[in-house]
């Protein structure tokens, strides 16, 4: 009797849990990740034509938008880099750890962004632009929800 999946799994091999369950989580994260990218379109573009006619106070749209899209086309890589490695019943140790890496780095990164934001509309405030606070807000709460993702993800690896 033969089998479509090899019996003894090598060293650098995880097994799935739940095969189906992979598959369906990394189709839901495609194409989640996709839909997000395309709203967050309009967060860096509208941000990008406001600074461009002198409205500084879209700045954090701009380029928080442009973050965020960031995040969302690594997360989405991410998870299609693993797929790829993917053999239906097991993942490769090394596609999850470069996997883990890069959102480690993306997390460094978008802490660092939320960071920069306070600081910047902090100042904005105290030269007496209140409206910095409430752009910087809106969208690092969407840059936060990426981080809390990205640290979510890699905890949830072996």
């Amino acid at each position: 009797m033969t089998t479509s999946h090899p019996m003894d799994i090598d060293e650098d091999r995880l097994l799935l849990t739940d095969p189906a369950a992979a598959r369906r989580g990394a189709h839901t994260s495609v194409l989640m990740g996709a839909l997000v990218f395309l709203i967050l379109t309009f967060f860096t573009v509208g941000g990008t034509i406001l600074v461009s006619v002198g409205e500084v106070v879209a700045l954090p749209f701009a380029i928080g938008g442009a973050l965020a899209q960031l995040s969302a086309a690594t997360v989405v890589g991410t998870v299609l880099y693993d797929r790829a490695g993917s053999d239906g019943v097991s993942v490769s140790r090394a596609r999850l750890a470069r996997t883990s890496r890069v959102l480690k780095a993306l997390g460094r990164l978008l802490l660092a962004a939320l960071a920069t934001l306070g600081l910047y509309s902090l100042t904005r405030f105290a030269l007496g632009d209140p409206w910095t606070l409430v752009t910087s807000g809106f969208i690092g709460i969407v840059l936060w929800a990426f981080y809390r993702g990205t640290v979510r993800i890699r905890r949830g690896r072996p």
